[in-house]
């Protein structure tokens, strides 16, 4: 991955996290906490940590398993806090941040590879 997709994703993941905390510091009845950021925070770190072990020439199809494992992780997530941890935004910001890792760790499609699984 090169520096300039580094910066991207940490961008991303730090303006999808902040959001998630302001939610809850504006006092709107979230339905979830800080440990549930947390959790998120744990999954897309995860998603890395599986994306950073695959070789250069890996299929697409492995990459979209891992695609898969995190956009079910989260719908899990977002379930158990009866949907209010991920809105509108943080959906852009994390379809954005998944298909930004995955193509940087080769995969060559452009469009929505959350789609077929996510609920939020």
């Amino acid at each position: 991955m090169n520096g300039s997709d580094t910066q991207k994703l940490e961008a991303l993941k730090a303006r999808l996290l902040e959001g998630m905390t302001d939610y809850i510091a504006d006092g709107d009845g979230s339905g979830y906490d800080k440990n549930d950021i947390q959790k998120c925070d744990d999954i897309l770190r995860d998603f890395m940590k599986r994306l950073d072990r695959l070789d250069d020439s890996a299929p697409e199809t492995t990459i979209l398993h891992c695609v898969k494992k995190a956009v079910l992780d989260l719908n899990a997530l977002n379930d158990s806090v009866g949907g209010s941890l991920i809105e509108t935004d943080q959906r852009e910001d994390l379809c954005e941040y998944l298909l930004l890792a995955a193509q940087s760790a080769g995969l060559k499609r452009n469009d929505d590879i959350t789609e077929e699984w996510r609920e939020w």
